[in-house]
């Protein structure tokens, strides 16, 4: 009897941090959570990544661009509450493959239509180690993220607002 008191405990606990864990992703300010890998496919001038899939529980694409180069990435993690849904939707992914990459020179600009506070992580080419913290800053325009990197890394890009958040990754020649 003390093996099933101490079984149904466990039971009982994993049961209660789950329930948490569905709480907090269908909540309308989800807890902030940390990047950990990476999104996107090869891809140059204004080639778009496929919509969530005509989802509307997905957020919107994450936007990003260097000097002439545009792509429109998919979260690959995120929790989001649409602004007139009902309920939240937690999807946890990990990056695809082949990252979608941006080239040129100078800062790279992201876009997204919801007030969000992005922060992007910098690894280096073969997404394996993680290099420093980039600086992100708000223009009119949207985020400028200024890698501090010569040469090719990934920039892992997490960003939080009222709606949830979200996690893309892309390649910088």
């Amino acid at each position: 009897t003390d093996t099933m008191n101490r079984s149904l405990r466990a039971v009982v606990g994993l049961a209660a941090v789950f329930a948490l864990l569905l709480v907090a992703c269908g909540s309308d300010q989800p807890e902030a959570g940390s990047a950990t890998e990476e999104n996107g496919e090869t891809a140059s001038n204004s080639e778009s990544e496929p919509d969530q899939g005509g989802d509307p529980d997905a957020p919107p694409p994450v936007e990003m661009s260097r000097g002439d180069s545009i792509v429109s990435l998919a979260a690959w993690t995120y929790c989001w509450t649409p602004p007139a849904g009902d309920g939240g939707v937690c999807a946890d992914g990990a990056p695809p493959a082949t990252l979608k990459s941006l080239s040129g020179d100078g800062p790279v600009m992201v876009r997204f239509p919801n007030d969000f506070t992005f922060v992007a992580s910098v690894y280096d080419a073969a997404y394996k180690n993680q290099i420093g913290e980039a600086v992100v800053t708000i223009t009119d325009d949207g985020w400028e993220i200024d890698p501090a990197v010569d040469g090719p890394a990934v920039l892992e890009v997490f960003g939080k607002g009222a709606e949830g958040d979200v996690i893309v990754s892309v390649a910088i020649d």
